[in-house]
């Protein structure tokens, strides 16, 4: 058998004893308002009250114990001072789990660490970047690391049996194994410290009758001194003196034999009045000794005077205090939940802006300047707004999902470039970020709806990536040779366009597609021609009802999606482009309106920025207008709508946004 109990303050349980002597009808509860948890001699932070209200009514349970941080700014930079660890946690195994953790990228943020322990106390000091968020990496380091620990409670104890009167069974094996609640346990000690007071009182109750009849015969040899002296020296031994002794005056053995074995000085020279002074307080203490043993309630009295004497001697302050648990008080409650402006880059850059950094401006103004330090070949992809505490979901080209708190990525300035995803997500050579949203709540009707470069289609419900772990979830099961090409949220019961490399379009409406778990490889969406891929897919609503195509050699125009005729899903679609030479491949495809605008970035680091209302209108099958004059051997190779973007930012912040 195994147990395991911790260690308690002792004036806490010095109370707790003294509330259950004085009523021993106290339920649980009471009990536990007096002993708020566990005290651990190295100190740190229990987590979860209730928690340790419920291992502490059962025996059993487990309790969240924190290390002692503090975080500390200076000259403009933060660092983590760990000065208190959960209990049985060693230094070295935190600092190596520490290291652990940052080399995996379970932990970002920290730029050194050192063990600064002395004689003095423990340190232990994490420095942090300039980017780092100081709350989120000490929450990372609670989560990732024994910096916060567990302690489980199990009070198994071989006690024994008691009677109903809390008296102790002499039945048999008088204990037995048991695991006892906080009350139970300090039922057993009372009685466990009735018995010793017990045990003690008829000893000193014994020591004292033995001294008191001793006493009564000293009193009697000072009453009849001179004929003690004279029997004693007529006598021929000892042993004749003590039987003589004891024939005259009635004393029993032992007082006799303490008589002769005195010297006559001392026995000539016994003060009566001393005598008489003990003897009267041996027979206080005599009655005082029988009352106890006589008396339940004398005796607690005893089990609660020592208490009291106990907790005055060697109580001391609690040094493990009692805090919420992390789900009663979060990381969420630490950060404010305000709007903020995620911005994501084709080269793989991220970062988060306050919306209040982008000032309100009037109708036609310049707007201010996203991010001023992209390399050329770099452009901004995707921002939107969200709240810092919304989750953001990454999909990966390898089918892969990620998931970070907004709060976790790290704030920057207007004009930085940010930092590069590979920092915050474990991504390995090769794999590429596709897709990435905002979402509040995992628990809604809401799908997610994948397409893949192969033309296979997948719906999965949102709440089924609801725990997404740091190191990725597979999304869709993918081919050797397929990769994943895009993630949009969706209602379940919309319409689908998907493009392709060719000039190829299929529309159909998803509810042609049956929900699917999570690693499920999906169904086809379209059939395609042999070395045809997909290149784009939407999800139509009610406000941009314009499909803008764009290809490599920058030709372009936008079509009434009315033009694209509904199909069933997995067809090979209808024409969206005029396949010609002089115009190259389909790049991309994009749901439009007049007031947006168009971003197009060229394989010569070459970007150009035309409102959509100044591209034609035209049929579905023709070939479109020039967008731009491209040198030999350039190509266009993304495209971005840059008014949808900057309509979602303005719609909140009522601002006029101009992304770079």
């Amino acid at each position: 058998m195994a147990t395991n109990i911790p260690p308690h303050n002792l004036s806490e349980i010095c109370d707790a004893v003294i509330k259950l002597v004085d009523e021993p009808d106290a339920d649980d509860d009471a009990i536990i308002d007096i002993v708020k948890g566990p005290d651990f001699p190295t100190g740190g932070v229990l987590l979860g009250r209730e928690a340790i209200r419920q291992a502490y009514k059962t025996g059993r349970g487990s309790v969240a114990v924190r290390g002692r941080a503090e975080i500390v700014e200076e000259k403009g930079k933060f660092r983590i001072e760990i000065t208190e660890l959960p209990y049985q946690i060693t230094i070295e195994r935190v600092m190596q789990s520490i290291k652990e953790a940052y080399q995996e990228k379970r932990i970002t943020g920290i730029s050194d660490l050192n063990d600064l322990s002395n004689r003095h106390g423990m340190k232990i000091v994490v420095d942090l970047q300039r980017t780092a968020v100081p709350n989120v990496v000490l929450n990372q380091l609670y989560k990732q690391t024994p910096l916060q620990s567990s302690f489980a409670f199990n009070m198994l104890a071989l006690v024994p049996v008691l009677n109903r009167d809390g008296s102790l069974s002499t039945d048999g094996n008088p204990l037995e194994p048991q695991v006892l609640s906080l009350r139970e346990m300090l039922n057993h000690f009372i009685a466990h410290r009735k018995v010793v007071v017990t045990r003690r009182t008829r000893y000193d109750l014994r020591k004292a009758e033995e001294r008191a009849h001793l006493l009564e015969g000293f009193r009697i040899a000072l009453d009849n001194i001179d004929e003690v002296i004279k029997i004693v020296r007529d006598s021929d031994t000892v042993e004749t003196a003590r039987n003589s002794l004891s024939a005259r005056f009635g004393l029993s053995e032992i007082q006799a034999a303490a008589i002769v074995d005195m010297r006559l000085r001392t026995l000539v020279g016994l003060e009566r009045q001393k005598i008489e002074d003990e003897y009267a307080a041996l027979l206080k203490t005599i009655a005082e000794l029988q009352d106890i043993l006589a008396s339940e309630r004398r005796l607690l009295g005893v089990v609660r005077t020592e208490t009291e004497d106990l907790k005055k001697r060697l109580g001391d302050p609690r040094k493990t205090p009692v805090e919420a648990l992390e789900g009663e008080l979060s990381i969420e409650d630490i950060i404010e939940d305000t709007e903020v402006v995620v911005t994501v880059t084709v080269g793989g850059y991220i970062k988060r802006v306050s919306a209040d950094t982008f000032r309100a401006q009037n109708r036609g103004g310049r707007g201010v300047l996203g991010i001023s330090n992209l390399k050329k070949e770099d452009v901004v992809q995707n921002f939107f707004v969200a709240t810092t505490h919304q989750y953001v979901l990454f999909f990966t080209n390898k089918g892969r999902a990620f998931r970070l708190r907004a709060y976790e990525i790290p704030d920057s300035t207007r004009q930085a470039r940010g930092t590069a995803l590979v920092n915050l997500l474990t991504l390995p050579p090769g794999e590429n970020v596709t897709a990435n949203f905002p979402v509040r709540n995992f628990e809604t009707d809401e799908y997610l709806v994948m397409v893949t470069k192969k033309g296979v289609i997948k719906k999965t419900k949102l709440e089924e990536f609801a725990n997404v772990r740091r190191n990725g979830l597979i999304a869709i099961g993918l081919d050797d040779d397929d990769e994943l090409l895009g993630v949009a949220l969706s209602t379940g019961d919309r319409d689908i366009l998907l493009a392709t490399h060719d000039g190829m379009a299929v529309h159909f409406n998803e509810k042609g597609v049956r929900p699917m778990g999570r690693p499920a490889r999906g169904v086809r969406a379209m059939s395609l021609a042999p070395g045809d891929t997909v290149v784009a897919m939407d999800i139509v609503d009610d406000e941009r009802r314009e499909v803008l195509i764009v290809t490599s050699q920058a030709f372009g125009k936008r079509t009434d999606i009315d033009q694209y005729r509904h199909t069933s899903r997995g067809g090979k679609g209808v024409k969206a482009f005029a396949k010609e030479k002089e115009i190259g491949y389909v790049v991309d495809q994009i749901l439009v309106t007049d007031q947006d605008e168009l971003l197009m970035m060229t394989s010569a680091n070459q970007v150009i920025r035309i409102p959509v209302s100044q591209i034609r209108r035209a049929g579905r099958s023709t070939k479109g207008v020039r967008l731009q004059r491209l040198a030999d051997g350039d190509e266009v190779i993304a495209i971005a709508n840059l008014g949808q973007q900057s309509k979602r930012v303005s719609d909140i912040t009522g601002e006029t946004v101009e992304p770079t």
